[in-house]
């Protein structure tokens, strides 16, 4: 059984294997999931989304909402351009 001690950042860490090759890869593999999890803070925070201002539980910004009835502004158009279409047929 081959073995190899690998310092990195002040730990040191051993890698066991049957082969030369065998070790190589597992100091690859053990540098490469350290790496992995040493990221830079700026990279693991995603930005954050939305109006910093609103918060979950606060007062509603408009309480009474849409009024019932009330009509898009795009079905407003699509039928008056029907009504338009209908009227002079």
């Amino acid at each position: 059984m081959k073995s190899k001690e690998i310092k990195i950042d002040g730990i040191t860490y051993k890698v066991s294997a049957s082969t030369d090759r065998g070790v190589k890869d597992a100091e690859r593999m053990l540098k490469k999931s350290l790496k992995q999890t040493k990221k830079p803070k700026t990279q693991m925070d995603k930005p954050k989304r939305g109006n910093p201002n609103l918060y979950k539980g606060m007062p509603s910004l408009n309480p009474n909402g849409r009024p019932k009835g009330a009509m898009n502004k795009t079905t407003e158009n699509i039928r008056k351009a029907y009504q338009q279409l209908t009227e002079t047929t």
